[in-house]
């Protein structure tokens, strides 16, 4: 129940099953630095994560993402989900899209990403990491999943 609520905001995720895997030479001039930004940021919003400050990560989250799950719920159940993997040990991009159409939100900029993670107590885990283009400029996480 704890994984199915974790990750409802993230029904994101089946809209890449068959993602192909872009990269920055494929992808249109802003495409190309709409992922690199939203890149980073997705980083820096995994770093949070990595490093437990999980009401961070909320915080830093988008407003969709706040308003699918409230703050404790979010914390309780990524402390749940994440601490049994153990330490990150490293991460790599598997997979980027540029989206602008994604079922169950509305139309705007999203960057998804499938990354090869490897963890203390997990060698091949898949995350993906799906990121929304605010009002205000800024790249911010609307879903995140661990298989």
């Amino acid at each position: 129940m704890v994984k199915q609520s974790l990750f409802a905001i993230v029904f994101l995720a089946s809209s890449i099953t068959a993602m192909s895997t872009a990269t920055a030479e494929t992808m249109p001039l802003d495409q190309q630095s709409a992922n690199v930004m939203a890149e980073q940021d997705g980083r820096n919003w995994l770093a949070l994560v990595d490093s437990q400050q999980y009401a961070a990560s909320w915080q830093n989250a988008a407003a969709f993402f706040q308003q699918a799950i409230d703050q404790a719920t979010w914390e309780q159940s990524l402390a749940q989900v994440r601490e049994p993997l153990g330490e990150l040990i490293g991460r790599e991009v598997k997979a980027s899209k540029f989206a602008t159409e994604l079922p169950g939100v509305a139309d705007g900029q999203y960057m998804i990403y499938q990354f090869t993670t490897e963890y203390s107590n997990k060698a091949n885990a898949i995350e993906t990491l799906t990121l929304v283009l605010e009002d205000d400029g800024e790249w911010r996480v609307i879903g995140y999943y661990i298989n």
